[in-house]
């Protein structure tokens, strides 16, 4: 067998295993989280989700606040680990409930990400505001990834700024929960 024979069979070889071989890639958008939990209590249910280096939550609300004509300017009042914040409030009125579902999403980078259209790879994704890092601030350890603090969180919602609240049922009662810390290796 001749060197350029030898050297054309292995070039062969190995682009046929090259082709062989699965593929991995993935598109999945900056905002997909790694790991997610959710709690309920009542009318309210609390999502943590856990990136490589940031942390989000979302309030989910299906409440009489959510009927129709009293929908326009929800707002939640959030506090985690002592920061807190008002945040609006998207309803989608179409949702199948009795009470449609209004959703509000807090985050440290890029979230509701979608591709740009006519592309396969390019990403536009809403911003946190500065609201949302302070929010957010004490949510995550300082250093390591895929960490997240212990999140002790109350949750009320509001009506166009007014004094209609759902606060489960009272001032400073409030939606309450708790999430342990997550990913920590000691």
């Amino acid at each position: 067998m001749s060197m350029r024979s030898i050297s054309t069979w292995l070039i062969s070889l190995t682009a046929l295993l090259t082709l062989s071989l699965p593929s991995w890639a993935s598109n999945y958008p900056p905002d997909y989280p790694l790991s997610s939990d959710c709690q309920s209590d009542g009318e309210v249910e609390v999502c943590r989700s856990i990136g490589s280096d940031w942390v989000a939550m979302k309030v989910y609300y299906r409440g009489p606040l959510t009927q129709p004509g009293l929908q326009s300017g929800l707002s939640v009042w959030a506090k985690l680990n002592g920061h807190d914040g008002f945040f609006n409030m998207e309803v989608y009125p179409g949702s199948a409930s009795i009470h449609p579902l209004a959703k509000a999403t807090m985050s440290q980078s890029g979230y509701d990400c979608s591709l740009l259209p006519r592309t396969s790879s390019v990403w536009n994704c809403k911003q946190p505001t500065p609201e949302m890092q302070h929010l957010l601030f004490w949510a995550k350890p300082e250093h390591g990834t895929l960490n997240a603090n212990a999140w002790d969180v109350e949750i009320a919602i509001n009506l166009n700024g007014t004094e209609i609240w759902d606060n489960n049922g009272g001032a400073g009662k409030n939606y309450r929960f708790r999430f342990e810390p997550y990913g920590y290796t000691w």
